[in-house]
């Protein structure tokens, strides 16, 4: 395609693999192919040095030679990479910058250096077009190592500030195909914070059969810049789903809504958002029209909350967010209990229109529990001059009491008993001082001694009062199915 309204200025990084050599069979070869094919065949540059008769030379010394000697070579030398792209957009290109290596004879790497090479193009571009300005920019002269990322990062921002000049008006085009992987992918993201949307990509596709014949390896492009950064910025939401952070998720997806499968999570994240705030009904109504049937109708259940809510411990809890981790599953649990009181014994409370105390009724109670002593010595007043209360407040105590008498299982409960002693202390502790606890002390008020017990217990005081028989705290969770959705999506 050509472009028919704005100039170009081409930015390309030039490697050992971009000029292609006409040998006297008609062939076409690569000049910088040193690979030995099947371990038997010689390599295409082993058939350029025995077509020039110059014995055994470096990548950097044949196209020294060829240079030195471009009067007589011009018609056999073409960059096979660049090529087609630059005699498509002739018209409109003004200017191209070569970038290529050409390091101190200390280094190694000097053999491989492809600064002749960029002089060899540059020549070719001429003789397609006269009033093109072609720069050579050299890399590595004053000891740059082009394998050294953060070392070429600031290589090309000082060649962007001093020595690439873009017109406002002119497109900026980057082909990086040439050069080590360090190299290209500082110049992608030095390119695009300097020059942000005014800068574009190309692609090539190598075809070996097609360029033995002397034909030009195919472009695909322009791309935006910004989706060059995209399989970074993949990376990184990746990394913050592994740690649920869906609101550092939001940010970093905010650049990229044009994409389908963005556009596809938009609504879930949103729902890991509430569900980090433990807005699990706003959760709920954002998650609901992508749940299961089965997952649906859970969601009705009257336990349902509670097993999300320890998910949300077991989250934390990786987070190395010790605190929240503790008060999600104590939280969990206590209001767990809650439910399944209200659930099963419906009469025996009395639930507020307003926020406030769920109150435990005397009456109903005492007769539900068969005026069991435990039950009746709640509603006592410990002052013997009043008389006993009607109702009482749903309290850590009571919500015991009524476990205890109503099934044996709950009374019995080994998994249990900390909700009720050293949890419910810790639990105190720390909503009446500032302190921090580590995971050792939070196992220890479960009366557990690592991650993996502490999750048998959770999941053992869930299933107890749920009648549920989950084998861990992800199973059941509604938001864990989204997630591995998400991450499913989002993955390359």
């Amino acid at each position: 395609m050509t472009n028919l309204i704005n100039p170009i200025t081409l930015i390309a990084t030039i490697g050992t693999r971009d000029l292609i050599y006409q040998i006297k069979s008609g062939i076409w070869y690569n000049v910088g192919d040193d690979r030995m094919q099947d371990g038997e065949i010689i390599g295409e540059q082993a058939e350029v040095l025995a077509d020039l008769e110059q014995g055994t030379l470096t990548y950097r010394e044949i196209t020294q030679h060829l240079w030195q000697h471009w009067d007589i070579f011009q018609e056999q030398v073409r960059p096979v990479i660049l090529g087609k792209l630059i005699q498509d957009h002739l018209s409109t290109l003004q200017q191209v910058y070569l970038i290529g290596t050409n390091q101190p004879e200390t280094v190694p790497f000097r053999k491989r250096d492809t600064f002749y090479s960029c002089n060899i193009i540059k020549a070719w571009i001429e003789a397609q077009k006269r009033d093109i300005k072609v720069t050579i920019v050299p890399l590595g002269e004053d000891g740059t190592n082009p394998s050294d990322f953060e070392a070429m990062f600031q290589w090309w921002s000082n060649q962007w500030n001093q020595t690439i000049k873009i017109p406002k008006n002119h497109l900026i085009w980057m082909g990086l195909k040439g050069g080590v992987g360090q190299t290209s992918e500082s110049g992608r993201i030095s390119g695009i914070s300097q020059y942000g949307t005014r800068i574009q990509f190309f692609e090539f596709d190598e075809n070996r059969l097609k360029n033995q014949d002397g034909i030009p390896s195919v472009y695909r492009g322009p791309f935006l810049g910004k989706n060059y950064l995209w399989d970074r910025t993949r990376q990184q939401v990746l990394r913050q789903l592994d740690r649920f952070d869906y609101v550092g998720v939001k940010d970093l997806l905010e650049d990229y809504q044009d994409r389908e499968d963005v556009q596809n999570v938009n609504t879930w994240i949103t729902a890991g958002i509430a569900w980090n705030q433990g807005r699990f009904d706003r959760f709920l109504q954002l998650a609901e029209s992508s749940l299961t049937t089965q997952q649906k109708e859970q969601s009705q259940t009257f336990w349902w909350m509670a097993y999300e809510e320890m998910y949300l411990a077991f989250v934390r809890l990786g987070q190395d967010n010790t605190i929240e981790a503790f008060l999600h599953s104590f939280r969990s649990l206590e209001a767990l209990i809650v439910e399944w009181i209200i659930h099963d014994y419906p009469e025996i409370v009395r639930i507020p229109k307003s926020q406030g105390f769920i109150q435990l009724r005397k009456d109903p109670c005492c007769q539900v529990f068969n005026q069991d002593s435990r039950i009746v010595e709640l509603f006592k007043n410990k002052n013997p001059n009043l008389p006993g209360f009607s109702e009482i407040d749903l309290h850590n105590y009571a919500r015991q009491i009524v476990l205890s008498v109503s099934n044996q299982n709950f009374e019995k409960s080994e998994d249990l008993k900390p909700l009720w002693n050293s949890a419910k202390d810790l639990r105190n502790q720390l909503s009446h001082q500032i302190v921090g606890i580590s995971p050792l002390e939070m196992f220890k008020a479960w009366g557990v001694t690592d991650q993996n017990q502490w999750e048998k217990r959770m999941l053992a005081c869930l299933n107890l009062l749920s009648d549920q028989r989950f084998m861990s705290l992800r199973q059941p969770s509604l938001l864990a199915s989204l997630h591995h959705r998400i991450k499913q999506i989002l993955k390359p």
